[in-house]
């Protein structure tokens, strides 16, 4: 699952789209992405119906025959490494002589950590996703103390929904936006969404901020290869981008603990959720320090 799950990530996605855009590379891959928002919608509910069912087993094998049928002819009939496999350059555009490619940078790996740029989206997307893994693998529990279980589902159902709209909106948006600034405020708006819960612990704000912090989710796992593609181009975008992940991955699986050690240490959620908002101010003046595109020496 683990290496199905790293395949089919929002690195292997970027990565993969990364030579065929460049002035659509931000909507892009906003557009792609939206596929996890409508599988989380769909994709949990059908595993449960079907697990209700016919069993974990059968639903697993009937799953796993579905993803091999969409994806393998997918990869066989429709994926190209680059768009000069078909004759066209990033966005469509024909070769023709007139047409250039600007994206010559010639990065390493050590080159790349070694910039302010690099490092800062390592720590403002690892805080960031720290905080919403943890708040989503804690979510139901959170609520279920001061809510009742229907209240819960539909709060839980209606925070993805809110996340596929905040990703639909950064979709459209996308190309017109400075990435940095936009991951800035989508960070302060789930600051203030986890803070008020957790100063204001009551069901309506609660259910409230839950379905406000929803809004950011999507964008925050969206952004980071957007900025990292614009600031590293194309060519470099598989190397920046995949060290990078690693360290946002690393700090994302320290997200549950977080709130989990926090909860015991206090026997309440309010602590963590307050912690949780101030990390997310802290990474949001990260993003906004690292601004300027990083130089590397040409090839």
């Amino acid at each position: 699952m683990g290496i199905g799950w790293a395949g089919l990530s929002t690195t292997a996605v970027a990565t993969t789209l990364a030579p065929w855009f460049d002035k659509h590379q931000g909507r892009a891959v906003s557009i792609a992405s939206l596929g996890a928002s409508v599988g989380g919608i769909i994709g949990a509910p059908a595993l449960l119906f079907g697990i209700t069912r016919i069993g974990f087993a059968s639903t697993t094998i009937v799953v796993g025959v579905f993803a091999i049928t969409v994806v393998l002819p997918l990869v066989a009939l429709v994926l190209r490494n680059r768009p000069q496999d078909l004759g066209l350059f990033p966005d469509g555009l024909p070769l023709g002589p007139g047409a250039t490619t600007i994206d010559t940078s010639n990065w390493t790996l050590p080159m790349a950590l070694s910039t302010p740029a690099l490092r800062s989206v390592m720590v403002t997307f690892g805080l960031g996703m720290m905080v919403q893994i943890g708040f989503l693998t804690h979510q139901v529990t959170l609520l279920a103390q001061s809510v009742d279980r229907l209240a819960v589902s539909i709060t839980v159902s209606s925070t993805a929904v809110s996340a596929l709209a905040g990703r639909l909106a950064l979709a459209r948006f996308a190309d017109e936006m400075d990435a940095r600034v936009t991951t800035a405020v989508a960070l302060l708006i789930a600051a203030g969404s986890l803070g008020a819960m957790g100063l204001f612990p009551v069901p309506s704000v609660l259910i409230g901020a839950s379905i406000v912090f929803g809004l950011t989710v999507g964008n925050v796992t969206t952004l980071s290869p957007i900025t990292v593609r614009r600031e590293f181009g194309a060519q470099a975008f598989g190397l920046a981008f995949g060290v990078a992940s690693c360290g946002i991955q690393l700090a994302t699986a320290l997200g549950p603990s977080f709130y989990g050690l926090l909860h015991d240490a206090f026997g309440s959620y309010n602590p963590a959720l307050i912690g949780a908002a101030g990390l997310d101010v802290a990474a949001a003046v990260v993003a906004i320090a690292g601004r300027g595109k990083p130089t590397a020496l040409l090839a």
